[in-house]
C-alpha cells in the first residue's frame, strides 16, 4: 500500500503533486526490488528543476510519513494490487510467477487473500511503514552538450 500510495496509482503523492500540480516533471515512476527492501524513484525533470524536485519529492514522504493521503487513495492501492492479483492467474507462467513469489517471501497467501488483508491496513501503519524509508542515493543523469535544435521541415 506504501509504494501504491507513494508511486504506483494514478492519484499517488508524487504524480499528483510533483507532476500534475507543480508541474516538476515529466514523468515520476516508483519502483521496487522487493526483496531487496528497496524502492526506487524515477523522475523526469528539466536540470533547472533539480532542488526543486528533491524538496518536493521529500515533502511527499513525509506526507507518507504523516498519514497525509486521503482514503480513497488506501482504497485504490487495495483495489489496484486485488486487480493484479486476478490478473496473475491468466496464464501459467503467471501462476509459476506467483508461486515463486509466495515461497520467496515465505507467505503462503494468495494475492487475493493478501488484498484482503490489505484492507485492514490502517493509516498509521503505513505513517510507521514510511518512516523506515531513508535516501540513500540520487543520480542525475545529464548529457555532456547541449542538443542541437532540430532542423525545421
Amino acid at each position: 500500500m506504501l509504494c501504491s500510495i507513494l508511486g504506483w496509482i494514478a492519484d499517488s503523492l508524487l504524480f499528483t503533486n510533483l507532476r500534475e500540480r507543480s508541474g516538476l516533471c515529466y514523468y515520476c515512476l516508483l519502483s521496487n526490488a522487493a526483496f531487496k527492501h528497496t524502492l526506487f524513484i524515477d523522475i523526469g525533470i528539466d536540470a533547472a528543476n533539480l532542488e526543486a524536485v528533491q524538496h518536493a519529492a521529500d515533502a511527499q514522504i513525509r506526507a507518507l510519513q504523516t498519514g497525509g493521503f486521503t482514503d480513497d487513495m488506501m482504497q485504490n492501492a487495495v483495489l489496484r494490487y486485488g486487480f493484479q492479483a486476478a490478473a496473475a492467474s491468466d496464464t501459467i507462467s503467471d501462476l509459476a510467477v506467483q508461486q515463486i513469489l509466495q515461497l520467496r517471501r515465505g507467505d503462503p497467501r494468495s494475492g487475493a487473500e493478501i488484498a484482503k488483508a490489505m484492507q485492514k491496513v490502517t493509516r498509521a501503519e503505513i505513517g510507521e511503514a514510511a518512516k523506515q524509508l531513508r535516501a540513500d542515493a540520487v543520480f542525475v543523469l545529464r548529457a555532456e552538450q547541449e542538443e542541437a535544435e532540430p532542423d525545421a521541415f
